[in-house]
């Protein structure tokens, strides 16, 4: 005697479910101006007053801010940085900061370090916390990143 009938939901059809409510939670974060999981890299997530919220980090914002300021400065390629980065002493073992070029892109790349969160379907949404660096810097760094992956 099987104790599930034969019509309930199969496993297929429940992790299909289950990663559409996932889907909706984070796109629902995202238009409320959250990330849609956890803080990037610069910011770190607090409870005020009973809700979660994200704040800027401190420490971490300092190596975005520096990322960004170099890099858009034009004299530096993503390789260049990261070896700039190493000699500073930033991204040493016993941090968080990785300082190849594909997370030095991705930093780069990621809009909500300028305070504009984007869903899976590309709609832009304004943050619900502060920017680390302002939409000027940001879209310099970008124009400057597409000049050199077209070279490649």
């Amino acid at each position: 005697m099987d104790l599930i009938p034969e019509n309930s939901f199969s496993e297929e059809d429940y992790s299909f479910s289950h990663s559409e409510k996932i889907i909706k939670g984070q796109m629902k974060r995202i238009s409320d101006g959250l990330p849609a999981s956890r803080a990037f890299l610069g910011y770190k997530n607090v409870i005020k007053e009973g809700r979660k919220v994200v704040e800027i980090d401190k420490d971490s914002s300092e190596f975005i801010v520096t990322v960004f300021r170099l890099y858009s400065s034009g004299s530096y390629s993503l390789r260049k940085l990261a070896l700039k980065l190493r000699s500073m002493k930033l991204g040493e073992k016993g941090k968080r900061f990785k300082t190849n070029p594909v997370s030095l892109q991705k930093i780069i790349t990621n809009s909500a370090y300028c305070g504009l969160l984007k869903d899976c379907n590309g709609r832009i949404f304004k943050a619900s916390f502060d920017a680390i660096v302002d939409l000027e810097t940001f879209e310099k760094a970008n124009k400057l990143l597409i000049r050199e992956i077209s070279k490649e």
